[in-house]
């Protein structure tokens, strides 16, 4: 019962919620729009709508092998990111014996596996937030050069 109720308060506040995700989110588009080496991941979409859950960067030349690096100079600096698909489907064993997978046909989900990371997004953020974490980020990528 206590998770429905805490379900219920969230209901109410979806539209805030989602709000102040968008706007986290347009914030990160716009300061990451100004990090070399980095591109955020977002729909093509124009006429997609999204909650924003995550804001998934991928890691370009010459920061793609470096990836593991970043995340442990980040988590260093106390900010947390995620893996979301350390595995993807067409890696793992069961998937490629099963149904035959080969995983050089799927070429995408292998570099965004290898080369992304999570950053923290949520209703605790504050702009500041998003600010420290894009301006670490660059820090961490120019000394990387």
């Amino acid at each position: 019962e206590m998770q429905a109720a805490l379900g219920r308060s969230q209901v109410r506040r979806l539209k805030d919620i989602f709000k102040k995700r968008a706007e986290l989110f347009e914030r990160y588009r716009r300061l990451l729009g100004t990090v070399k080496g980095v591109r955020l991941v977002e729909s093509t979409d124009p006429k997609a709508a999204s909650g924003h859950y995550c804001v998934s960067v991928v890691f370009e030349p010459p920061y793609m092998a470096r990836r593991d690096e970043i995340v442990m100079r980040l988590n260093v600096a106390g900010i947390g990111t995620s893996i979301y698909y350390p595995h993807p489907v067409p890696r793992m064993t069961y998937y490629r014996k099963k149904y035959g997978i080969e995983p050089a046909k799927f070429l995408n989900a292998s570099h965004l596996s290898d080369h992304s990371v999570t950053l923290p997004l949520g209703m605790h953020l504050e702009n500041a937030d998003v600010d420290l974490v894009v301006a670490t980020l660059s820090d961490i990528l120019n000394s990387l050069n």
